[in-house]
């Protein structure tokens, strides 16, 4: 079955070519008066068309799985919106920012995530910001994109709104049904990670356990799910067998899933690299401390 898209232009790629053109025609009407001039102008229309055609996709293509940068010459630019975590407007990070051509075109919507297939030089994850690319973004993403102008007014406005319905008991809970599956299966592909180097630290006459937490922006720490946007995170605690002493336990934590709120349910992205985080973090504090014992391991870190 045929994937429905909507098609958005990419305004700088469109005023590139149109300058480009704008240009050329110059260099063909000053043929006849000055071929120095004529030469200079087709090399700045040159120029335009190798920035247009190089730097930028002329579209992007949005459908129900996620949003195509489409380039001319180059493999197309893929995300899809469940491994997208946030979305930013935030000013375009090409290099050709300085143009004047790209004074009313500099802001972009930045997408924080992975790319599908293999990351390519010229993948910025950016998408020219726009009225149509705003409407498309906020139908087919989940998410509330960030970094607006008007953004502190409607955080205060927002703020107004929570306490408000606090204070009536209203504050509408977000659905879990997605996030929290999510969540059980986190917890045992870390389970699963973890079990080596549990033995591992039983042999050197060390506990391992694990607390899972939840970590907000502002550094809140919560072992119930937040009404807000949050990092669910293993908490590991290295001590020695039976020691009770809160200063001679080692704390690690790996962030294992990305959430935030939706429009009217949590949504996830999951840390990838979690595994190997684990594995290279726990094997570094058990190696030092096999090395240099427990009790100096912990007075190097107080």
């Amino acid at each position: 079955m045929k994937r429905k898209y909507q098609i958005a232009l990419n305004r700088l790629f469109c005023a590139f070519v149109l300058f480009s053109l704008l240009f050329l025609c110059l260099a063909y009407a000053s043929l006849g008066e000055s071929i120095g001039l004529a030469i200079g102008l087709f090399v700045v229309a040159l120029i335009g068309l190798a920035a247009a055609f190089i730097t930028q996709p002329f579209c992007y293509r949005f459908d129900s799985d996620g949003v195509t940068m489409c380039y001319t010459f180059f493999p197309n630019e893929r995300y899809l919106w469940r491994n997208i975590s946030a979305i930013e407007v935030r000013e375009d990070s090409g290099s050709h920012k300085s143009l004047i051509l790209d004074l009313f075109l500099s802001y972009a919507f930045h997408l924080y995530g992975n790319a599908e297939g293999r990351h390519r030089f010229y993948m910025q994850g950016e998408i020219r910001k726009t009225l149509r690319t705003k409407r498309l973004l906020e139908k087919y993403w989940d998410g509330n994109v960030t970094g607006y102008l008007n953004d502190d007014i409607k955080e205060w406005k927002e703020k107004r709104r929570l306490r408000k319905a606090k204070k009536d008991r209203e504050i509408a809970k977000h659905l879990a049904d997605e996030i929290v599956p999510m969540e059980r299966e986190a917890r045992a592909r870390f389970r699963s990670a973890v079990a080596p180097i549990t033995d591992q630290a039983a042999l050197m006459g060390l506990d391992l356990r694990t607390e899972y937490i939840y970590l907000t922006q502002g550094g809140g720490e919560y072992k119930s799910r937040p009404e807000q946007h949050y990092t669910y995170a293993a908490l590991v605690k290295l001590s020695a067998r039976g020691e009770t002493d809160a200063n001679r336990v080692v704390e690690v934590g790996i962030d294992l899933l990305f959430v935030r709120l939706g429009k009217n349910a949590y949504r996830g992205v999951e840390n990838g690299n979690f595994s190997t985080e684990l594995t290279e973090t726990l094997s570094d504090v058990l190696a030092e401390i096999r090395e240099n014992g427990m009790e100096s391991y912990c007075r190097e870190i107080e």
